[in-house]
């Protein structure tokens, strides 16, 4: 299914969701539509949220409050729009009763709970780096830091890309006016743990991703912004030990069912 949002601008609150199945049909039309010109202003950052159907938005500052919309398919295959409003209670157990916190994105992790990638004013622990990565239980209204911590790369975040099962971290740095080679990281979003690293050096040339073919795939673009004669791409994707398996087996037999294979894999334990 693809989503396509539409939304207007300054003092145009207009803002509509239209879903489509996938892939296109000639003369498609919407499986669902959503219409609205009262829960969006031109304050709010639009992002998607998991790999099923659901949007998200959220204004850029959440000092006293968290809050952000979603919509999605999930639980009512004709849509359903939900507000959420939470106390802001991350800097409670460093002392720090009030902070500025600048939410940059957000993502769903498990049902019902979500990433929160922030900047905030926060000051640094003597004992421990500083996290500003929080989770938050969208029932409950429990905040806390994420488990993944980068610590003294935390403060050099310069992009996150939600890839469905995991999700994209990059850093950057620089010497004397020149980039420097900095961490990718990649996150399991359900288990909050790093795991794969690349690095990479920050350019001049224009950076674009887009979902691949599944949805845990980017296909990273860069070229030189202008007379643009030459474009790089990238597909990237983490694969746990179990895709792995399954890749090699379908390449040693192409016969084999793999539906089958997929549910044998999925029975196997890798973590002894």
């Amino acid at each position: 299914m693809v989503c396509i949002r539409e939304n207007g601008r300054y003092n145009d609150n207009r803002f509509k969701l239209s879903y489509f199945a996938y892939p296109f049909e000639p003369n498609a039309k919407p499986v669902v539509q959503w219409f609205s010109e009262e829960h969006w202003t031109h304050e709010y950052l639009v992002r998607k949220a998991n790999n099923h159907s659901q949007i998200c938005w959220y204004k850029g500052r959440h000092d006293e409050n968290w809050e952000f919309f979603v919509y999605d398919l999930r639980e009512n295959p004709k849509g359903e729009v939900k507000k959420y409003t939470f106390p802001n209670k991350v800097g409670e157990p460093y002392g720090m009763n009030k902070i500025q916190c600048a939410l940059k994105t957000m993502w769903e992790i498990r049902p019902n709970e979500y990433m929160l990638v922030c900047d905030t004013d926060r000051t640094k622990p003597e004992d421990a780096p500083i996290n500003n990565n929080y989770v938050i239980d969208a029932k409950t209204g429990n905040c806390r830091e994420s488990k993944f911590n980068f610590k003294e790369r935390q403060e050099f975040l310069i992009d996150q890309k939600y890839m469905g099962p995991t999700s994209m971290f990059r850093t950057f740095d620089f010497e004397a006016g020149n980039p420097l080679e900095t961490p990718v990281y990649y996150i399991n979003n359900e288990t909050e743990e790093i795991v794969a690293e690349e690095t990479w050096k920050c350019s001049y040339l224009f950076k674009y991703e887009f979902p691949g073919f599944d949805g845990g795939m980017v296909i990273e673009s860069q070229f030189e912004n202008g007379d643009v004669t030459e474009v790089t791409v990238d597909p990237k994707k983490v694969m746990d030990p179990k895709e792995i398996y399954m890749h090699f087996m379908l390449g040693i037999n192409p016969d084999f069912d793999s539906d089958l294979l997929e549910t044998v894999t999925e029975m196997i334990d890798y973590s002894k």
